[in-house]
């Protein structure tokens, strides 16, 4: 069975889905088994983390 890279739609992290399509929209096993407070603090928690890691590449990018 094939496997796609996508992004989860609950928390923003890319997975890697075993499924014999590309999704549209996936969510994640880890978020699917949350209740959905847990999983909003996720996402948040995701998306500081993915602009952190932008920032911090740019700067190094800068430096060089």
């Amino acid at each position: 069975m094939p496997t796609f890279e996508t992004r989860c739609t609950a928390c923003g992290e890319m997975r890697w889905p075993s499924l014999p399509y590309r999704p549209a929209g996936y969510v994640c096993v880890r978020c699917a088994s949350v209740e959905p407070s847990k999983r909003a603090a996720r996402k948040e928690q995701g998306i500081r983390s993915h602009k952190s890691r932008q920032k911090s590449s740019s700067d190094s990018e800068g430096a060089a």
